[in-house]
């Protein structure tokens, strides 16, 4: 869990950072839902270690929410939980959309 959370920070030019106690629970959903799959293994630093990889469900599944991603982006819709009578503010969208386009750079990274 450690290097997927160092990974995203990495991978989002530090704009991401990802607690190991919400990174948990997400790569349990995941292996819920045959998203990912995990094996045991060693590190390079010679720990026992568990790695994880798509499996297709999860990569059919993450090109489809990419998709849905890029849709959404492209058509401008505001961001969720935003009701639309309230006034746009750019610093707010500017950051949200670097955080779009971190999210899509570690999706096509990991695929």
């Amino acid at each position: 869990g450690w290097d997927i959370s160092k990974r995203i920070q990495v991978v989002s030019n530090g704009k991401l950072l990802v607690k190991q106690g919400s990174l948990y629970p997400a790569v349990h959903r995941l292996e819920q839902k045959n998203w990912i799959e995990a094996e045991w293994g060693v590190s390079d630093a010679g720990r026992s270690a568990k790695f994880y990889q798509l499996t297709a469900q999860g990569r059919r599944q993450l090109e489809e929410e990419t998709s849905n991603w890029q849709d959404c982006s492209l058509a401008g819709l505001p961001p969720i939980g935003r009701p639309a009578s309230l006034p746009r503010w750019p610093c707010v969208e500017n950051r949200i959309t670097e955080v779009r386009r971190s999210i899509l750079k570690i999706s096509r990274e990991l695929i």
